[in-house]
């Protein structure tokens, strides 16, 4: 009776004139477009001299929990800033979308590895109204230093209105440097013929701290746990030799720098490896970071640690910088900070 009920609805709907379809058509769109949209909660926040900037909420709310998506991506996060309530029950779903980053939450006391599409889940309640700052904590690149982020957290006033007990204007992200070009060895080989007394100290210095060299490499004392010290006297390498260790860093890999994949308690965690015996391992988390050893017990792992095949040194790192800059930081390496070097003779400004 069903299936004879519904062709008999067909049939009529068949006979209908051009203009009675035209009507039914109208009707509808005019009900789909005056239909409200879902109610999105907004705080309005000051910024700066330009007056109320409205932000919404991150994530939304499942089961009496805010549940946000986070992307981290060379070199920045999505969203950012991450915007939560206070006081109310928070999970942060965290996924690198290129390679392995990590983020450190200091004022919350969270630090998580964040491997190439493993979501990592961070659970809190939200703290006090306030920013509290996030950062990678793995040097994942030449905008390493510019991958920052902040939780803004509001108070509801129990009227349903959010706000901050004291405004505060939205910050900026600091400058970050732009892609310049995916250098290969060929490119710069024609460049590294630089003439004696042509490069500039001072930038070269300058380089090796803003492209995070200096996070696993010193120029004075003993190596560092991500690297060997490059002003080490059996350190001899050419031009070319160096250029090809910063392109290609997984070319070739010390054992003693390997990271190692470790997975325990759930949680995967990747360092390199300080101390060995048959009950634990203690391994260096998050190189070129302040941050205590790891102590991981062999009777919580679930599975055999693995060695890494690519190493902890990104392989990007002079993407963002001219011919000139590359000259230079490759000249400060090899004089292995000296400006007394034969690629400075006296100069210092590169002027």
């Amino acid at each position: 009776m069903g299936h004879n009920s519904v062709g008999q609805g067909i049939g009529v709907s068949g006979s209908m004139s051009n203009r009675g379809w035209t009507i039914l058509l109208i009707g509808a769109i005019l009900l789909t477009g005056c239909r409200r949209p879902a109610q999105v909660k907004r705080a309005s926040r000051p910024n700066g001299d330009s007056g109320q900037t409205e932000l919404a909420l991150s994530g939304e709310v499942v089961d009496g929990v805010r549940v946000v998506p986070v992307r981290a991506f060379s070199f920045d996060w999505a969203p950012n800033p991450v915007v939560i309530v206070a006081a109310e029950s928070v999970k942060l779903v965290v996924r690198s979308d290129d390679t392995t980053h990590g983020i450190v939450i200091p004022d919350l006391e969270i630090n998580e590895k964040l491997l190439p599409g493993q979501p990592v889940e961070i659970e809190f309640i939200a703290p006090e109204p306030g920013a509290y700052d996030f950062f990678c904590s793995v040097v994942c690149g030449w905008g390493h230093n510019s991958m920052t982020g902040y939780l803004l957290v509001l108070e509801e006033d129990g009227t349903g209105e959010l706000g901050m007990a004291q405004p505060m204007p939205l910050r900026e992200k600091p400058p970050q440097r732009q892609f310049v070009k995916d250098y290969r060895f060929e490119d710069l080989v024609p460049h590294l013929d630089w003439p004696d007394g042509s490069r500039s100290f001072e930038s070269g210095q300058k380089l090796f701290v803003e492209m995070t060299c200096s996070k696993c490499h010193s120029m004075e004392g003993s190596d560092n746990l991500g690297g060997p010290n490059l002003a080490r006297a059996d350190l001899k390498l050419s031009r070319a030799e160096l250029l090809r260790e910063i392109l290609e860093p997984s070319k070739r890999i010390d054992d003693k720098y390997r990271p190692w994949t470790f997975i325990a308690d759930g949680r995967a965690i990747v360092g390199i490896i300080l101390e060995h015996s048959d009950q634990h391992y203690l391994v260096q988390e998050n190189l070129g970071e302040a941050s205590a050893p790891i102590k991981i017990m062999s009777d919580d792992l679930e599975e055999e640690p693995s060695p890494a095949e690519l190493s902890l040194m990104p392989a990007q790192l002079l993407s963002a910088m001219s011919i000139a800059e590359i000259q230079d930081l490759l000249a400060y390496v090899l004089a292995k900070g000296d400006p007394r070097h034969e690629s400075y003779q006296g100069n210092t400004s590169g002027e």
